[in-house]
């Protein structure tokens, strides 16, 4: 970051990018139904989760640590993230032709 190295900035940064993201894809699934907002607003739930174990500490072994898990939680998040940014690409795709 530009003015604070603190990692704090980072963790609120992306809160306010995950908060906005939720609002907008809440709204439009909750008004069109629209099933890309679906998969989007699954992966800020899992990418929610995933920060949540690594702020508690969570660990399943030594060598399984909450930075471990953070990863390979926030790794099925970023699945989620592509499907729901697929379906808004094949969207626009089919609304262009």
């Amino acid at each position: 970051m530009l003015a604070h190295d603190e990692y704090r900035y980072v963790v609120l940064d992306t809160a306010i990018a995950m908060a906005a993201l939720a609002l907008l894809h809440g709204w439009s699934a909750a008004t069109r139904r629209d099933h890309a907002s679906y998969w989007v607003l699954a992966g800020i739930g899992v990418s929610a989760a995933a920060g949540a174990v690594q702020f508690y500490g969570v660990s399943l072994h030594e060598h399984l640590n909450h930075n471990d898990l953070y990863h390979l939680i926030q790794l099925a998040g970023m699945v989620l993230f592509f499907r729901g940014g697929k379906l808004l690409r094949d969207r626009t795709a089919r609304d262009r032709a």
